[in-house]
């Protein structure tokens, strides 16, 4: 944990957080954090700073004196849109784009999408919440990223994209010859598949709405390995 990710819901006072449960075992735990302690932290959507601990309560709660210092870290410039890939990937995926932080995720159904994974309670609101607190804490980060899970890959590519690109390149990971990206300053929207590859339908429907095939190399990266270099890549 690199970062004491403190909610609304923590402030006792204006500037007073009391956090128990794993973040006060954290800090008395590992860090070894008495009063004076001085500790980074950050409120949620809101400004990276200090927490010096005032009190280590016998309960095991923590008091902090949260001081902001500065913004964020700048989010990364890319919009991924994704395949659903199995519950543990879709986690796996989810923390690397969270610690290289992209703001708005969206996984989507295509054919080669197993049906049992949209039941799984791993997508569950709280499920997702928990990898992406701890994902923030990992990046020293405080902004919450945007994710949406979709169903029904024809009506998403025809109606959506084209709003959720906001006529950005919008780029479609597809093996093949390394491709040199778009020499844009500005915002990607990258498209991931499955890791069985797009149907030919599906690749065509996303070269009619704009998309251009983005390759690293011929070979075939598991989907977790893929967003991470791909991210790596371009911003």
């Amino acid at each position: 944990m690199n970062l004491i990710l403190l909610d609304d819901a923590d402030f006792i006072g204006p500037n007073t957080a009391r956090l128990t449960g794993r973040r006060a075992q954290h800090l008395t735990g590992q860090l070894k954090a008495g009063p004076g302690k001085i500790c980074k932290a950050g409120r949620r959507n809101g400004p990276t700073g200090e927490g010096a601990v005032i009190a280590v309560d016998d309960d095991g709660s923590v008091t902090l004196e949260f001081t902001a210092l500065s913004a964020p870290p700048p989010p990364s410039k890319v919009t991924l849109l994704c395949a659903l890939p199995r519950p543990k990937t879709f986690h796996k995926v989810v923390h690397t784009a969270t610690v290289l932080g992209v703001k708005r995720m969206i996984f989507f159904e295509t054919y080669k999408v197993e049906k049992s994974y949209w039941q799984s309670p791993m997508l569950s609101p709280e499920a997702i919440a928990e990898t992406v607190i701890e994902s923030l804490e990992q990046g020293a980060d405080t902004v919450m990223p945007e994710i949406t899970l979709i169903r029904r890959f024809k009506p998403f590519v025809e109606d959506q994209l084209a709003a959720i690109a906001q006529n950005s390149p919008i780029l479609i990971a597809h093996p093949g010859e390394v491709t040199v990206p778009p020499a844009a300053a500005g915002p990607l929207t990258l498209v991931v598949g499955p890791e069985g590859g797009f149907t030919d339908y599906e690749l065509n429907l996303l070269q009619t709405r704009g998309g251009m095939l983005y390759a690293l190399g011929p070979r075939i990266l598991r989907t977790e390995f893929a967003v991470t270099a791909l991210l790596a890549r371009l911003g």
